[in-house]
């Protein structure tokens, strides 16, 4: 049985359409209330209402709630499709907020429930746009994708978290799902979209946000197969660069990266802790001007604690980086150092470097730029280590 777009008066109408398979047939669900089964928990009663309407079986909401077929889009984690044809964009993707339609919900089986339900479990949606008249989107995929996601929220940044977990929750009731479930995954897809770089991602929020959310979830970049306790300490260069593919890899992990960098972004205020400039992320630039940097990328130092970062703007995050600064911990003081040695071989190198844009942050680190929670402070013991390492 189909739930199927019609355009009429270039609105768009949704009307129900063949047979099931046995003894199920469209008008037996006039006047019952139809809900859909996705395979997501219980079936979602829509509290719309099938009549009869000039001779075609239309769908009419009861008591102003949403259609069908905006339900079942935000209740799959879809962007907002369109009944009319005027909207419809074109080309790929064909999943975009407000340019797409779903022409039909499929479903393969039809129970009716006594006194006033109708369940349709539903196997397939089909939709389209000006360039794609019929692409499927399969929903027993599309349901074990959304489950996975919302097993594994606590894998992303607490903002992202905190939203799948509400969706979650939303389509657990078995209620219809109303505007408020719409407006949550347009704030989903806000959200990933922002942190989108942090996660490894290329999103744009009009997009599908569920294949970009799962294929943060299962990214896993090789860790460097070279342990930074194994390269001999008299080889400088090799543990050097051995450091940094350590700290490149730390930068790559999908979400437990991207919640590392909110963590820290957000102790230090997306404020650099060597210069002081602040660059949090606005509505004209969605993404922060800082970093959140590791002292010591790998997990025997506790890879992802906020202790073990520094919040950086992107000059001081590539000298950090490159060992042209260091931060230093010396009688209960935190310091910012140009080595001696390193600006004496930068200076001779190339005299027109500008160095002065290093040394003029040198010297002690007010308390103010650092996180208000002291445990959250670059712990002493990662920075020595870091420069033993480094020298």
């Amino acid at each position: 049985m189909y739930i199927s777009r019609r355009t009429s008066g270039g609105r768009g109408e949704y009307e129900v359409s063949h047979p099931a398979e046995g003894e199920v047939h469209p008008r037996e669900l006039i006047g019952r209330f139809i809900c859909v089964d996705l395979g997501l928990g219980p079936p979602i009663n829509t509290h719309v209402v099938l009549r009869e309407q000039g001779g075609k079986l239309r769908l009419r909401r009861f008591g102003g709630g949403m259609q069908v077929q905006r339900q079942v889009a935000a209740a799959l984690m879809l962007p907002e499709p369109v009944r009319a044809d005027a909207p419809l964009g074109s080309g790929a993707p064909v999943i975009q907020r407000n340019r797409y339609a779903i022409e039909r919900l499929e479903a393969d089986q039809v129970l009716l429930i006594p006194p006033d339900l109708a369940v349709m479990r539903i196997g397939r949606l089909i939709l389209t746009n000006r360039t794609y008249l019929a692409e499927e989107l399969p929903l027993h995929q599309r349901a074990a994708q959304l489950a996975s996601i919302w097993t594994g929220r606590d894998e992303f940044p607490a903002a992202i978290a905190v939203l799948l977990q509400q969706h979650a929750a939303a389509v657990a009731t078995g209620g219809a799902i109303g505007q408020a479930t719409e407006a949550l995954v347009r704030e989903i897809q806000r959200a990933v979209s922002e942190s989108s770089a942090d996660l490894g991602l290329i999103y744009s929020e009009a997009g599908d946000v569920l294949p970009a959310l799962a294929e943060a979830l299962r990214l896993e970049v090789p860790a460097p197969l070279v342990e930074i306790a194994d390269v001999d300490f008299e080889d400088l260069p090799m543990r050097k660069r051995t450091l940094k593919e350590w700290r490149r890899w730390a930068s790559l992990r999908g979400p437990a990266s991207a919640r590392f960098r909110q963590r820290v972004r957000d102790a230090y205020r997306a404020t650099c802790v060597v210069c002081a400039a602040r660059f949090p992320r606005t509505p004209v630039n969605t993404g922060p001007g800082v970093d959140a940097a590791h002292i010591l990328p790998w997990s025997q130092y506790d890879l992802d604690d906020v202790a073990n970062g520094l919040c950086l703007c992107k000059i001081h995050h590539w000298a950090f980086d490159e060992s042209l600064i260091r931060l230093r911990f010396k009688e209960k003081t935190y310091l910012v150092e140009v080595p001696e040695q390193t600006r004496q071989a930068i200076v001779q190198f190339d005299p027109g470097f500008s160095i002065e844009r290093l040394t003029e942050h040198a010297g002690v680190v007010p308390t103010c730029r650092l996180p208000r929670d002291t445990a959250e402070w670059p712990r002493p013991q990662f920075l020595l280590a870091l420069e033993e390492y480094a020298d």
